[in-house]
């Protein structure tokens, strides 16, 4: 588990809370822009990016917690069965939601009209 500890000596363990604390660090106000226009944009992008997480986990993981998604567990749970099932859960994966998302960065390149989603300098 990553952590960050503060001046004061507080631990942060909640990784995008780390990301804004060292994005809020930088001199240049670049990484996490103070212009709230902008920060807007850059949360739009960090929500994205946490949907497409979400929307993955359970293709990457349903072969080792396939209780966390609702099947039996991997001993309870038929090999066959279980591996049609990954499979299906992963190819909808494939074929459905990760084209859509990466629609989405794709749109948000071309709008930016720089080298990253938001322009030409770099932010979290």
């Amino acid at each position: 588990l990553p952590e960050m500890i503060l001046p004061n000596g507080d631990v942060i363990t909640e990784s995008m809370a780390m990301l804004r604390l060292a994005g809020e660090a930088d001199p240049e106000g670049k990484l996490y822009p103070s212009d709230m226009a902008t920060r807007v944009k850059v949360e739009g992008v960090l929500g994205l990016v946490g949907d497409l997480s979400r929307a993955w986990r359970p293709a990457l993981y349903i072969g080792m917690r396939p209780e966390a998604f609702g099947y039996p567990t991997s001993a309870e749970w038929d090999k066959e069965v279980k591996d049609a099932t990954i499979k299906k859960v992963r190819e909808a994966f494939l074929s459905n939601e990760l084209p859509r998302y990466m629609g989405c960065f794709t749109d948000l390149l071309k709008e930016s009209g720089g080298k990253f989603l938001l322009g030409d300098d770099l932010t979290i």
